[in-house]
């Protein structure tokens, strides 16, 4: 479950989420969420106006955080047919699986229907109890097919590339522009015999940098460690290198599902 704050709020860093119900579109109640709130980042801030933050502290997770409450009925007796559905769907996956269950039955009893559903005639045997069979289907071992994908996480800047992920030859250039603004506290003074108050007045220094990046070439990598080598070489740090991603993704040159979490 992800949360977020409203209002004014600036950290949800040792917060609890109340117990909240979650709604679907049809405005009936599914599930209810509760409990600690995980923040990948800080916020901290002084007394004069100076601040620090990591991340972003107002957005956290809760993991395992819902309860179901409304399930979705199902029923097992007196069916001829079940379809098992895929969490991730992939035809080599599909097929493997279809195979591993025709060998454990002995017969032709699966078939695929598309690259997420696997349709299964319930054997004579198992008719009137299928329970044993789908406990013989849990313990079947598969090797499912592994999607090239790279997980990006912004709010807490992590970057997950996986096993099968490829960079065509390209050339990157990146720049970063950072503002730093700082605030001290002067003391102001009237002048002599003046009627004026001495008052304590906030000076603020606003300073911008921007880095000067060339074009570097990242080379075509065909193994997850070519493609970690060809990304160090820019050096580009993790937060840089959501952007770099996105936009080496854009240019046709990443071969790889991107996916935002």
């Amino acid at each position: 479950v992800t949360v977020s704050s409203i209002g004014d709020a600036t950290t949800l860093e040792g917060g609890t989420l109340l117990l909240t119900p979650l709604a679907g579109p049809d405005k009936k109640i599914y599930a209810v969420a509760q409990g600690p709130v995980s923040v990948g980042g800080f916020s901290v801030s002084g007394g004069t106006g100076s601040k620090e933050r990591k991340n972003y502290p107002t957005v956290g997770r809760i993991p395992e955080g819902a309860t179901v409450e409304s399930e979705i009925p199902i029923t097992y007796a007196r069916k001829d047919v079940l379809d098992i559905f895929l969490n991730s769907p992939d035809f080599t996956t599909a097929t493997r699986a279809v195979d591993a269950i025709n060998n454990m039955l002995h017969g032709k009893f699966a078939r695929a229907i598309d690259a997420a559903t696997i349709r299964l005639s319930i054997p004579d045997s198992y008719k009137d109890n299928v329970v044993p069979l789908l406990s013989n289907l849990e313990s079947l071992d598969i090797n499912p097919d592994t999607v090239a994908k790279v997980v990006i996480d912004e709010r807490t800047g992590t970057v997950v590339i996986g096993e099968n992920v490829q960079i065509s030859k390209v050339a990157v250039s990146y720049g970063s522009f950072n503002i730093q603004i700082s605030e001290q506290p002067l003391v102001s003074q009237p002048a002599p015999f003046g009627e004026g108050e001495t008052a304590i007045v906030p000076s603020t220094q606003i300073n911008t940098r921007e880095g000067n990046k060339p074009l570097r070439i990242v080379e075509k990598g065909v193994k997850i460690s070519d493609v970690v080598k060809g990304l160090n070489a820019i050096g580009a740090r993790p937060r840089d290198l959501i952007i770099i991603l996105q936009a080496i993704k854009a240019a046709g040159a990443l071969q790889a599902q991107l996916e935002l979490i």
